[in-house]
């Protein structure tokens, strides 16, 4: 190798390892990925959910366990949580998605009835 293209080389492998840690982070910026069901945020997250939806639809609703965990980063964290609640002495099956602000501020932004997605 010519002593004049050793700076290029350099800007070369310096420029393309910029290039691959900007696009391994926007793929872990973009989706969700699997979380801890005993991580204390999503736990947080939980009982805000079980909360707000029991206050929402007036009825008394016990969060009895997370079974299934995601987390999404964006301008804050989203979390996409399957649920086992109790309903009027029945359990159901719910996935919440609760979203935390930037200011750690937990909101309600999804509930649905629902059978939990299987881990794939």
């Amino acid at each position: 190798m010519h002593i004049r293209q050793l700076p290029y080389t350099f800007l070369f492998v310096f420029f393309l390892s910029i290039w691959s840690d900007a696009a391994l982070q926007a793929q872990q910026l973009g989706g969700y990925s699997e979380a801890s069901v005993e991580n204390q945020d999503i736990v947080k997250a939980a009982k805000i959910a079980v909360a707000v939806e029991s206050k929402k639809s007036r009825k008394r609703l016990t969060l009895l366990s997370v079974l299934h965990a995601q987390s999404q980063v964006v301008a804050g964290v989203n979390y996409k949580i399957c649920l086992r609640v109790k309903v009027r002495g029945r359990t159901k099956t719910s996935e919440a998605i609760v979203y935390r602000n930037l200011q750690q501020a937990y909101s309600l932004t999804s509930w649905e009835w629902k059978a939990c997605p299987s881990k794939s």
